[in-house]
């Protein structure tokens, strides 16, 4: 046989399979291309609501009518304006209960025939030497009494009745601890240690509160969370007798808890209060959002500003760097920790420069946001003195020459701009639905109306850095509100200063924070902010009845047609049928019931549990 026949045959062959895999990848992208609705916001017509501020939920405060009706309700004695005060309003209003409110604890009163869930007390509100014994005949009624500030060192050290009303034994003045423990069946995620291993984790982890006042508790207290104070000083401490953080006493009839470290004057101790009624009643239901946003601020960047100092660090232009280098990362991290994305480009950063946006890299980067399912929307973020008003002019005549189709329906700001938004919003992006306010200090609601129609939601963490009290704030709000949201800023990223600070080094610190921080979270809905702000919205306006007989729970969900979602915990239960809703287990007696659109009534039947 013709050796050279064979030859040519082979290469023949060969040829005309690169020739059909070459056009069988060109043919695609082709389609990819042409069916590639980058122009069009697909999630703009299926998130649409009509839900509103009217229909949000808001507690009744009224005395009379409070404590004369038969709605769940807690009472509060403190400023209702201070940071711990806004914790407990906003708690009442997430979970749907009312609340009477009290500057002294002379004038709460009680309606035996309908009593209140807890007594919230501000422990500076309250005169220990006089008011101590009507503390303690709230709780011989079976009112549980919750101190969210604790009483000072010196009432505690000169009062003996105190100390055993709060279950302690001997006070001490404050300690430096190193870390902190929670406790199994408190927040959801299970038992839980923030102690760094080494100097780099304590440094680059570390920011919890570690000076605590250490207070010894009897054995009549149980504790949720705990300091940890240095093991070299204090081998001989049991594990038990480390500085409780948050504990409780049984009484004979209530129990009282006690929240050390001032976890309540942040907004993530509604979740404290989420684990208190689910400690004191045979099980706790409660409505949540069920979704976490994953928000990338600021990228990408369409106009190429500062090219000479990426040239000098990256030796490729500010374009190679956003499409090359950047993006790759920002996909695979996406995928790696199971997130949907919604991206806020950054048309520009400098606007009273020359550079305008590349409208090449607009239409490239909306066809590569589209492919991973993304969102977009817009946002305030920029480097030079433009105000928000101007700033979003500018970005409206770009979009509206060039992406007229698409419907941007959310905004990525500060929150000291939120109220220049909403001035000037209805003149310029008139379908404007959500603002998302970039995390603030304050203790400043997660979730509010800023007008009748746009939402306010809090960027809750910083998806740069990992950090333990962050950590600690995603289980509270798993556990409140089975929400979270995640923001990524990467403004900075294009002005660098430092090879310390350069992509590499940012990608890596970034990939770590969101694989911890999304480790546990597998049980909730991914979203855009689009699709996040409906289920809001349809949480703040969602009411229920719920009550228990024998081993079936009856879930009465009140209001309009709406997709509902709630958390049911129970102590030595599970689930073992559901009528109205499917369910989803988050662990060991705590479950997603997520009931049918259109459904009211929802029965849950339990049995023992069994492992």
């Amino acid at each position: 046989m013709d050796k050279g026949n064979i030859t040519k045959r082979v290469y023949f062959t060969v040829s005309i399979v690169m020739l059909l895999i070459l056009f069988m990848f060109q043919f695609s992208g082709i389609i990819r291309r042409k069916y590639n609705d980058y122009d069009i916001n697909t999630y703009a017509a299926d998130t649409k609501t009509t839900f509103t501020r009217s229909g949000a939920y808001l507690p009744a405060t009224d005395e009379r009518k409070v404590t004369n009706g038969n709605t769940r309700y807690v009472s509060f004695v403190g400023d209702i304006d201070s940071d711990c005060g806004i914790t407990v309003y906003e708690w009442c209003r997430y979970t749907k209960r009312n609340l009477c409110m009290y500057t002294t604890l002379e004038d709460v009163t009680i309606n035996e025939h309908n009593l209140p869930q807890a007594l919230l007390v501000d422990a500076k509100f309250i005169n220990f030497s006089k008011q101590l014994d009507k503390l303690q005949s709230f709780a011989d009624m079976g009112i549980t009494v919750v101190f969210c500030t604790l009483p000072s060192y010196d009432d505690f050290l000169g009062d003996t009745l105190l100390r055993d009303f709060c279950g302690i034994s001997l006070v001490a003045q404050n300690i430096k601890t190193v870390g902190y423990k929670l406790y199994e069946g408190f927040l959801f995620g299970g038992e839980t240690w923030y102690l760094p291993e080494n100097e780099e984790q304590e440094e680059m982890y570390q920011d919890l509160k570690l000076e605590v006042p250490w207070y010894q508790t009897t054995n009549s207290t149980k504790t949720y969370m705990s300091a940890i104070v240095d093991p070299s000083r204090y081998e001989y401490l049991k594990n038990e007798e480390q500085p409780p953080v948050v504990w409780s006493k049984r009484h004979e009839n209530a129990y009282v808890f006690c929240i050390n470290g001032g976890l309540m004057e942040d907004i993530s101790g509604i979740a404290i209060l989420d684990c208190i009624m689910y400690e004191t009643h045979d099980y706790e239901i409660y409505p949540v959002v069920d979704a976490e946003t994953f928000v990338i601020n600021a990228y990408p960047l369409l106009s190429f500003e500062n090219d000479d100092t990426i040239k000098k660090f990256y030796s490729r232009n500010m374009e190679s760097m956003l499409t090359n280098l950047m993006w790759p990362e920002i996909s695979n991290l996406i995928d790696a920790v199971g997130s949907k994305a919604t991206f806020m480009p950054a048309l520009q950063l400098q606007y009273k420069d020359d550079i305008q946006p590349s409208i090449s890299s607009l239409f490239y980067f909306f066809r590569l946001m589209n492919e991973k399912s993304a969102e977009a929307g817009l946002t305030t973020t920029r480097r030079d003195n433009i105000s928000v008003k101007d700033k979003i002019e500018a970005d409206y005549n770009t979009y509206n020459s060039y992406l007229n189709n698409y419907n941007f329906l959310s905004i990525m700001s500060k929150r000291s701009e939120v109220q220049e938004i909403l001035d000037n919003h209805s003149s310029i992006f008139k379908n404007l639905r959500t603002i998302v306010a970039q995390k603030s200090d304050g203790n400043a609601p997660l979730f509010a109306y800023g007008t009748e129609d746009i939402l306010i939601l809090d960027s809750l963490i910083n998806g740069r850095h990992y950090t333990y009290f962050n950590d600690y704030r995603q289980k509270c709000f798993y556990t409140a509100l089975a929400y979270t949201g995640i923001e990524l800023d990467m403004s900075n990223e294009y002005y660098p200063d430092d090879e310390k600070k350069l992509w590499d080094k940012s990608i890596k610190q970034i990939s770590t924070a969101l694989t911890l921080y999304t480790k546990s979270n597998g049980f909730l809905n991914k979203c855009t902010v689009s699709e996040a702000d409906k289920l809001v919205r349809e949480f703040m306006a969602t009411n229920y009845e719920s009550s228990m007989q024998e081993d079936t729970i009856h879930l009465k969900v009140n209001g309009k047609s709406l997709d509902s979602r709630f958390v049911l915990r129970v102590h030595n239960k599970e689930i073992a049928n559901v009528t109205g809703a499917d369910y989803i287990k988050i662990e060991d007696g705590a479950y997603i019931l997520r009931v049918y659109t259109n459904q009211h009534d929802v029965t849950i039947e339990l049995k023992d549990y069994s492992r």
